[in-house]
């Protein structure tokens, strides 16, 4: 029999998967742009440069995860690379943060970040090749060429 006319089917309701991964890549990129925003208020050259990647059809962003106080958040495109830190406790004496890239032939140093000075780190860099993980170790201030253990943030692509 037909259904009265209050009821809708869920079926007929069900959001649109390709709507739904577009609207859940908006809200992250948002995040990202409001997270360097509130941080970046002394310096809006970064949050301007963040909004311009964004225009780049390559423009991709993760959120690294860990146990570790803090967060980081990773854009890319095929060009440009930002980074954004916030929360961090200091690395300690002589020490600072370092990206790293990981892709199918291991990972690669990005750059050392600052020593997060008030908990937070913003960086802009120049960037190529497709990562399949991203990760943060803590490291001498001179740089490693191997992560040292533990990767205290990490995130697969």
């Amino acid at each position: 029999s037909p259904l009265p006319p209050s009821v809708v089917r869920l079926t007929d309701r069900r959001p649109n998967r390709a709507v739904t991964a577009v609207l859940a890549i908006a809200a992250a990129a948002l995040f990202f742009v409001a997270g360097a925003v509130v941080l970046g208020d002394d310096d809006e050259s970064f949050g301007d440069e963040l909004a311009a990647m964004m225009e780049d059809p390559t423009f991709t962003i993760a959120e690294l995860g860990g146990d570790a106080e803090g967060s980081f958040r990773v854009a890319w495109t095929s060009d440009e690379l930002a980074v954004i830190g916030d929360g961090l406790p200091d690395p300690g004496r002589s020490k600072r943060y370092e990206l790293w890239m990981i892709d199918g032939s291991g990972a690669h140093a990005m750059q050392m970040l600052d020593p997060a000075n008030g908990g937070d780190i913003q960086r802009l860099m120049d960037f190529s090749g497709a990562p399949s993980a991203w990760g943060v170790t803590i490291e001498d201030e001179d740089g490693a060429d191997v992560p040292t253990e533990p990767i205290l943030y990490q995130t697969q692509v």
